[in-house]
């Protein structure tokens, strides 16, 4: 009996120990009005918009998003919220209107899961969509290369127009 008790105890530990941690979950999209003002206005705000029911949503959110939410160098750059295009839950939207998740969903044409939008805090593409995973090996470079021209998009936006 005591090694029955044993054996299961020492299997539970060897599956927790083989079981990657999950990071941070991804917050959802719930006041993006309310969340830019909170981050302000020099962050790319990156929207995933996911299904419950997508198997490439879950490793889109395990391998990249959530291992983000984390990462110095993402922090202090990207603030990153998600939308089921399949729900039908509320939100409100970066200008404070509300609406549901599958609405803003088709306002940026989103019909394929999971499609990362890249958006500043108004609401508007600051750099193309990425849809899909693509190739594991790229998938990082594409993705920083988005933010980056994101960033790059909103800093020259703000910055004041020269006079001459």
């Amino acid at each position: 009996m005591l090694t029955r008790h044993f054996f299961i105890a020492a299997l539970s530990l060897a599956t927790l120990a083989i079981t990657p941690a999950r990071g941070e979950s991804i917050p959802v999209a719930g006041n993006l009005q309310q969340t830019a003002a909170e981050n302000g206005p020099h962050r790319v705000y990156l929207i995933m918009f996911g299904a419950e029911h997508c198997p490439f949503c879950y490793d889109m959110r395990d391998l990249y998003l959530e291992p983000m939410l984390s990462d110095p160098a993402y922090t202090d750059r990207v603030v990153i919220r998600e939308v089921e295009i399949d729900q039908d839950a509320a939100m409100v939207d970066f200008e404070g209107n509300r609406t549901l998740q599958s609405v803003y969903a088709r306002r940026f044409g989103v019909f394929l899961t999971p499609t990362l939008v890249f958006l500043d805090s108004k609401g508007r593409e600051m750099a193309e969509k990425i849809v899909g995973l693509g190739d594991e090996n790229y998938f990082t470079w594409y993705l920083d290369e988005a933010i980056d021209k994101a960033l790059h998009k909103i800093s020259a936006e703000s910055a004041p127009a020269s006079q001459d």
